[in-house]
């Protein structure tokens, strides 16, 4: 029982001490209708571990905020993934993406919006 529990804790301290730090990510469409990068490909032998990324831009209208975690983001089309738009003056509900835990990555993650200066927040680690 103490074997089990001396493990369980080597491992607790392992993990904690291998935290990974946030990195900000969020920004607005450069030119609507256009693809952009929000999470660039790593530097060498770096690898993205996870994001979080969401449309919290209630001002262009009910507009949707297009991802795509592997590619250049396109409107409706397969591999892209809508993130709908919060809900006027209260900003409840916006469309958020979070990364599952065993997710990792070296690969860049593109938005897309109608609007330009639509507004998304993001992060990865």
């Amino acid at each position: 029982m103490f074997k089990n529990l001396a493990a369980t804790v080597a491992i607790s301290a392992s993990l904690a001490s291998s935290a990974i730090a946030a990195t900000n990510c969020s920004g607005s469409i450069t030119l609507g209708g256009t693809a952009q990068v929000a999470i660039a490909v790593p530097t060498v032998f770096a690898v993205i571990h996870g994001y979080s990324i969401c449309n919290v831009d209630n001002t262009h209208g009910p507009e949707v905020l297009w991802f795509s975690p592997v590619g250049t983001a396109v409107a409706a089309a397969a591999g892209s993934y809508p993130l709908n738009y919060p809900t006027a003056v209260t900003y409840a509900n916006p469309g958020c993406y979070t990364t599952p835990d065993t997710w990792s990555s070296n690969g860049a993650v593109s938005v897309l919006a109608a609007t330009t200066a639509h507004v998304y927040t993001c992060w990865w680690w």
